[in-house]
């Protein structure tokens, strides 16, 4: 939903309320909860020693197939102008964006915010891949960052370009799910990209009218994939501030040699990418793309967080991973949460695929337990 929740999808959310009188307006504030990184996993204070949590995130999917009277590289085109699905108003909803240029290359990024009756929510917009005349595939997110992927294929068709699309995108946290399906986000997630494909198809045939085209509702189908969800959380006696200094400064240089890892390079980052990225786990060394996505530093509650979205080399997973420091009673909390999407891998990437989730927890707790060492012998 973070990417484009599109002018028929939002004519229709304004008439629906639940039988709790649940109305939209609780969209927004649910989407603001809805990047929390420990919403889908409970918490167990334990100062001693690094916690460790897995679970599954459920994911909603949808896909849909069109054809558009306009050759590949110039749908591709198209697509890559923010314009085309960032830039409109619907009622009390607006979709704002901070700056018109064209996307072009992997790594840029387009700042934007949704306002809804007086709720603003600032977002980006990041150009993950581009192959003109082929694939474009971007991430959206906000300031907690949820993993929101749109995937768009291109190929020569007949007298023009059948376009697929498929999105992905993090569900609410279990304790909203009831308000999820009570505004049929799935629906309206739908309308939206279907009234966005069918401005592309006017775009290109002026004779074609996109409310003829939807009359029948939504064309395409959807679909649940479920991410891998881990949650590593250390208690540190130590102030937030002294923690985050210690994760960006020069000392945290050791660990990379020591692990065999830079994935942490990608986190509280003011430059998009894409930045090369690896990590080691059981004797196994991955290479990534890291796209760094919104941080906060240090305000209220939140605390200091980062989100960084990767992609692995051969772009068949990826994941999201974040961290965390936040206060504690008299220290702090440092937590890392990382989701993995294993259903695009291809079929010569399950068993790595498959290491590095038995691994990289391993890695990952004793590298927590090494910095809470350090940490507070250095007091």
């Amino acid at each position: 939903m973070a990417m484009m929740i599109g002018n028929a999808g939002w004519g229709r959310l304004n008439g629906i309320r639940s039988k709790a009188g649940i109305g939209p307006a609780v969209l927004l504030i649910a989407l603001l909860i809805l990047g929390n990184a420990c919403a889908h996993l409970g918490k167990k204070e334990n100062p001693s020693k690094v916690t460790h949590q897995a679970s599954s995130v459920r994911f909603t999917g949808y896909t849909t197939t069109v054809e558009i009277k306009g050759d590949p590289e110039a749908v591709s085109k198209y697509l890559l102008q923010p314009k085309n699905f960032l830039g409109y108003q619907q009622g009390n909803l607006r979709f704002s964006i901070k700056s018109p240029k064209v996307m072009e290359q992997a790594g840029d990024t387009i700042g934007y915010t949704i306002t809804y009756s007086g709720i603003k929510m600032p977002m980006i917009a990041i150009l993950a891949k581009y192959k003109p005349g082929e694939e474009i595939w971007y991430f959206f997110g906000g300031p907690r960052g949820v993993i929101s992927d749109l995937r768009l294929y291109l190929r020569p068709f007949e007298n023009g370009t059948k376009v697929t699309l498929k999105y992905e995108n993090e569900d609410l946290s279990p304790g909203l799910q009831e308000v999820q399906e009570s505004l049929n986000l799935r629906e309206v997630m739908a309308a939206a990209f279907e009234q966005a494909v069918a401005n592309g198809q006017k775009y290109f045939d002026p004779s074609l009218d996109p409310a003829r085209l939807l009359k029948e509702g939504i064309r395409g189908e959807f679909y649940e994939p479920f991410y891998d969800a881990y949650l590593e959380t250390v208690w540190i006696d130590a102030p937030p501030e002294k923690v985050f200094n210690y994760l960006n400064g020069p000392a945290l240089k050791k660990y990379q040699v020591e692990y065999g890892a830079s994935f942490g390079k990608v986190l509280f980052r003011k430059d998009r990418g894409p930045i090369p990225a690896r990590m080691n786990a059981g004797g196994m060394e991955y290479e990534f793309l890291g796209f760094p996505g919104q941080s906060s530093y240090g305000a209220g509650k939140r605390g200091y967080h980062s989100t960084a979205y990767l992609v692995s080399g051969s772009g068949s997973y990826i994941s999201k991973f974040q961290a965390t420091v936040k206060r504690s009673g008299r220290g702090s909390e440092l937590t890392i949460n990382y989701e993995i999407s294993s259903s695009r891998v291809v079929s010569n990437e399950l068993y790595n695929l498959a290491m590095l989730e038995t691994e990289l927890p391993k890695t990952l707790e004793k590298f927590l337990s090494d910095l809470k060492q350090d940490l507070e012998g250095a007091k």
